[in-house]
């Protein structure tokens, strides 16, 4: 049986502030987390939707490690990065254009609700979530075709490495981590 292709669509600030906030573990390889998380998926595409912090006055690095962090997943190669709102076209397109065979969301937001409705009815394709909160959201359980809690264990074994190379030099996870 062939694996059948998954595209993953993560909100970053849902998954920031409901797994990793607060812990060591912000430099996070998502191509490692989905392959972890995903066994027997053949992860085709990854699309990371977030959107430029504004800097706190107690923290004036905020953006440029932000920045750093984005720089970094840009060297995995089925990962593109999309700022703005999560809710943008893209992840209809690519249902649309039969680029996967299985959506999954990361991310716990419940107005997500309605795009999950229509991928699954209109384009009859499977949809899943990776839940970073504490608890998934009662509306998503109830529509989405599997759920999976994100689990510290596999974020913890999902880090990219200190230092890692992209086409520019050598990106280094920020020390204030």
């Amino acid at each position: 049986m062939s694996q059948q292709r998954t595209n993953v669509y993560i909100d970053g600030f849902n998954f920031y502030y409901g797994c990793v906030k607060g812990t060591p573990y912000k430099w996070l390889d998502f191509n490692k987390l989905c392959q972890l998380t995903l066994k027997g998926h053949h992860i085709n595409r990854i699309r990371y939707f977030t959107a430029l912090v504004r800097p706190r006055p107690d923290d004036p690095q905020q953006r440029q490690r932000q920045q750093i962090y984005i720089r970094a997943l840009e060297t995995i190669p089925n990962l593109t990065v999309h700022y703005g709102h999560f809710l943008t076209g893209k992840k209809f397109w690519d249902g649309f254009k039969g680029d996967y065979d299985i959506a999954v969301i990361v991310s716990n937001d419940s107005d997500l609700l309605e795009p999950i409705k229509i991928i699954r009815k209109e384009l009859g394709v499977q949809v899943g979530i990776l839940n970073p909160q504490e608890y998934p959201s009662s509306v998503l359980l109830q529509e989405a075709d599997f759920v999976r809690q994100i689990r510290a264990g596999a974020i913890s074994l999902s880090q990219f490495p200190s230092s890692i190379t992209d086409s520019i030099g050598t990106i280094t996870k920020p020390s204030s981590w």
